[in-house]
């Protein structure tokens, strides 16, 4: 299992990406997740080094540090349902869904720098 993680996410990652068509600023998001894909891909054919799979998780780890303020928001008004349909009075919404998928690409990728780091 652990051997195919890489093409696992791959495929999760394209239909996260495929399902971005309807979001409020579906590039930005098919862009992401496409990226992770690819790279979790390259992951499994052994293409890309570790080196960058450390990097794209820096990455990712700090875009999602940038929606802190959000997520704080969020807490502040009482954990709101974040289930709904998108509205303008409920941005948060929007902006929590954004900060779980960030940080779910982010861990992903982290993962996949972990198991192919070579053994000490």
């Amino acid at each position: 299992m652990k051997k195919h993680l890489g093409l696992i996410f791959a495929i999760l990652f394209i239909l996260f990406a495929v399902v971005q068509y309807n979001d409020p600023d579906p590039w930005i998001w098919i862009v992401i997740y496409g990226v992770v894909a690819m790279v979790s891909f390259f992951q499994w054919m052994k293409k890309i080094s570790d080196k960058v799979l450390l990097l794209l998780s820096v990455a990712l780890f700090v875009a999602t540090l940038s929606y802190v303020p959000e997520i704080v928001g969020w807490a502040e008004n009482g954990f709101p349902n974040i289930a709904g349909e998108m509205k303008t009075e409920n941005p948060h919404i929007e902006l929590v869904r954004e900060t779980l998928g960030l940080a779910i690409a982010c861990v992903s990728l982290f993962y996949l720098y972990l198991t192919s780091r070579p053994k000490l």
